[in-house]
């Protein structure tokens, strides 16, 4: 059978240069724009929508190499699945680089209660005028937004206004209606609305599409810039404590500016980061030339490095040695994460410009996990303060992503201040369901009606939504003024949005361009509808 492997696909001087595709994603159901690099292909859609975006960038291969994202899956595999007579349909594999069409924000309908609210708050009971605005919200966006195509001159007009800063919002008659609908649902909502993001520039971006705070900052995805890479490697590597400080005193200062420049880019707002949450294994190389490149430049025995990347190896690492679990073999990872968040907080806030930091352990399923990150927390925030002279307001809380961790919700509230749902494990752990494994099964299930909907675009309302309800009442019941939200990606989905609202979340949160449609879903579902 013909076979697609890396060495007939990259060019000849492998991963040298800045590569970028395509990758159809069963998790989202739809296609994903990634770089190709030695850990895998990245999914970069949250920076660069399209391929177009990336290449309208003025320097599209330091756009490239800055954005950050999640692994979708080593080139190996992505390029084995890419061969239709052998695909998986529930692994990603590989589409043309060409963008026909970008990521839809997934096809939210407005209800007809919403536009019409519209059309009589705009027309003040002029009919003629009522007439006019219904005919032109048709002809723009017809009844959803999925009439805005990628690359149209609707949906460039708004990219100008909103990103690029290059036309005036009075010069757009398409910007005029985006943004009375958006300030309409914005007056009706009650749902706070976050993105999740991991650099400055995706969180301009999620400011203009109307973010209020980061829900997610994955701290993780800051250690693949550059020669970052090269001191994680460095410390995961290290055979000893005093050799893993000296690394991660390599990784602060990197941490520290990526924190700065968050801070600077939410002026004010409130950014929920994440603690280090993959297993170890995800940082470092797997074949044996990449191995020895990394022997040469940490100047150890090849058989060295492979002894220890095989020691890293897991049988279900989604379940294993990851999240609050390496924080408390590790706790110098946590002190320098931690150390890195206050300094930056620090230095930004003597600047003059407000700073909420809400630091999430994540994994946590036992009080003394989160006890014994928080300790460490408050250690280093208490050091940092005395050193800088800055009093800094923070919290600390948990990602409520395996069931334990929803059914002792009561526990957890004692010490966590704030709950973020992590539905993307929750509904694996939930439902004991691997989102990279169900594929060979969504349909089959889908047309029985096993699946309403495929529970990893949309939550599982009487599973997994129900441990959300339990550690929603049980977490409230210790601490009245628990801040609750959610960070996967459920959270721009428009049902799960209407699913979050009626059980009292605060907020959700979700990648900058889905930001539209949860601002237009929690706007209905304070209106009354259902999920």
């Amino acid at each position: 059978m013909f076979r697609l492997d890396p060495l007939q696909t990259l060019p000849v001087d492998g991963l040298a240069g800045a590569l970028v595709g395509r990758v159809w994603d069963p998790g989202i159901g739809g296609p994903c724009v990634v770089a190709v690099r030695p850990e895998g292909l990245v999914d970069i859609t949250a920076s660069h929508a399209t391929v177009r975006d990336l290449a309208e960038q003025p320097d599209p291969a330091a756009a490239l190499k800055a954005a950050s994202g999640d692994v979708l899956g080593t080139l190996d595999a992505i390029l084995a699945n890419t061969i239709p007579d052998a695909r998986d349909p529930s692994r990603p594999w590989l589409l043309a680089p060409i963008d026909l069409q970008a990521v839809k924000a997934a096809g939210v309908t407005f209800a007809v209660s919403m536009l019409e609210r519209v059309i009589e708050e705009k027309a003040r009971g002029n009919p003629e005028a009522a007439s006019a605005i219904r005919a032109g919200i048709s002809q723009l966006i017809g009844d959803d937004l999925s009439r805005l195509k990628p690359g149209s001159p609707e949906a460039m007009q708004l990219k100008q206004v909103l990103i690029a800063k290059t036309m005036k919002p009075a010069d757009s008659e398409v910007f005029q209606y985006y943004d009375f609908i958006m300030k309409l649902a914005d007056k009706y909502r009650k749902l706070g609305i976050r993105t999740n993001a991991d650099t400055p520039e995706q969180v301009r971006h999620a400011i203009a599409f109307g973010a209020e705070g980061i829900g997610l900052t994955r701290t993780e995805h800051m250690f693949f810039e550059g020669d970052r890479i090269d001191a994680m490697r460095e410390m995961i590597l290290a055979e000893n404590e005093e050799v893993r400080r000296a690394a991660l005193g390599k990784l602060l200062p990197y941490q520290r500016e990526d924190f700065e420049g968050i801070f600077k880019a939410l002026d004010g707002r409130p950014a929920t980061i994440r603690f280090l949450d993959p297993p170890l294994h995800e940082f470092v190389p797997h074949d044996e030339k990449a191995q020895a490149d990394l022997a040469k430049k940490l100047k150890l025995p090849l058989e060295t490095v492979k002894a220890r990347v095989a020691a890293l190896h897991e049988f279900n690492p989604m379940l294993g040695h990851r999240g609050c679990r390496l924080g408390i073999s590790y706790p110098e990872i946590s002190e320098m994460q931690a150390r890195a968040v206050f300094e930056a907080a620090a230095k930004v806030q003597k600047a003059g410009i407000k700073v909420k930091p809400e630091i999430m352990i994540p994994l946590v399923g036992f009080k003394k996990e989160l006890d014994n990150q928080v300790e460490i927390v408050h250690a280093v925030a208490e050091k940092v303060q005395a050193e800088t002279g800055q009093k800094i307001k923070y919290l600390v809380g948990t990602m409520i992503e395996i069931p334990r961790g929803a059914l002792t919700a009561d526990e957890i509230a004692e010490t966590a201040e704030f709950f973020s749902f992590g539905t993307n494990d929750l509904t694996q752990t939930c439902l004991g369901m691997s989102r990279d494994d169900m594929g060979s099964f969504l349909g089959k299930y889908t047309d029985e009606g096993i699946f309403k909907a495929n529970p990893f675009a949309s939550i599982d309302a009487s599973g997994v939504g129900q441990l959300m309800k339990i550690a929603v009442e049980k977490g409230q019941k210790t601490r009245k003024d628990i801040k609750l939200g959610i960070c996967g990606e459920h959270g721009g989905d428009p049902h799960s949005v209407l699913f979050c609202h009626h059980i009292g979340l605060d907020y959700v949160s979700c990648s900058p361009f889905r930001l539209p449609v949860a601002r237009l879903a929690a706007a209905q579902a304070a209106l009354g509808k259902t999920y």
